[in-house]
Parts: structure tokens; C-alpha cells; sequence
């Protein structure tokens, strides 16, 4: 499930604040965040869990899709957030010729202190 806003940083943390807001209890939740480059569309996003009606939450369903990913990982990423987008531009530098275009970037948010940047590869 997830509410989208458009790339802007500002923005995204309003973004997960509102999904969470609408949710019964943080507990046991796995939270992601994607980003599609070509059209600026960030969502935030929660893991279906038995019992959720997204749509009486106001929230759209996808699917995060599959593949293979280079990853690199953010410690303290609450005091760190500009770390995420720079892990991002190195696994871009790094994998620049095997990048997937048609999947968005993933963030993994494992918890209040660590988070994986997941770029697409082919």
C-alpha cells in the first residue's frame, strides 16, 4: 500500500507521516520507499498485512518488483537522510552500465537506524 508525492524532499517525510497516521499500529510493518527517476514519483509504502483495507485506509496498491539489485547500506539514517540520495549516486557511478530504467529505486527501511538503498541492475 502507499501515497506517492513527487520528488520532493520536503515532501516525502509529510509523506510517510500521513501513511503512517492512517495505519492501526507501526508494529510488525515493513516500510519502503520507491522512487521512478523518469516521472519524479516517490512513494511511501507499507507491506500488506492480513486485515488491511487500503482502500477504506485511502491508500493505492503495487507491487515492488522483483530483480536484481545492487545495495549499499545507511546507518542512522534519521540524522543521516542526505546520506540516502549520496548512496544512491554512488551505486549509480558504480553500476552506470548496468542500471535498470524501468524499475524505481527502492529504499528498505529494516529500522529507525538502518535503511538499504536498492538500485535496480541488470
Amino acid at each position: 500500500m502507499y501515497l506517492e508525492t513527487r520528488d520532493l524532499s520536503n515532501e516525502i517525510p509529510a509523506t510517510f507521516n500521513d501513511l503512517e497516521s492512517r495505519l492501526d499500529t507501526l508494529r510488525g510493518r515493513k516500510f519502503y520507499g520507491t522512487f521512478n527517476g523518469i516521472d519524479q514519483i516517490y512513494q511511501a509504502c507499507v507491506a500488506i498485512k492480513d486485515g488491511d483495507d487500503p482502500k477504506s485506509l485511502g491508500l493505492k496498491m503495487g507491487v515492488v518488483v522483483g530483480g536484481l539489485y545492487a545495495r549499499a547500506k545507511v546507518t542512522d539514517w534519521v540524522e543521516n537522510i542526505r546520506m540516502i540520495g549520496e548512496k544512491f549516486d554512488q551505486l549509480a557511478e558504480e553500476y552506470k552500465d548496468r542500471i535498470d530504467n524501468t524499475r524505481p529505486n527502492v529504499e528498505y527501511y529494516r529500522s529507525h537506524s538502518e535503511v538499504l538503498c536498492l538500485l535496480p541492475i541488470e
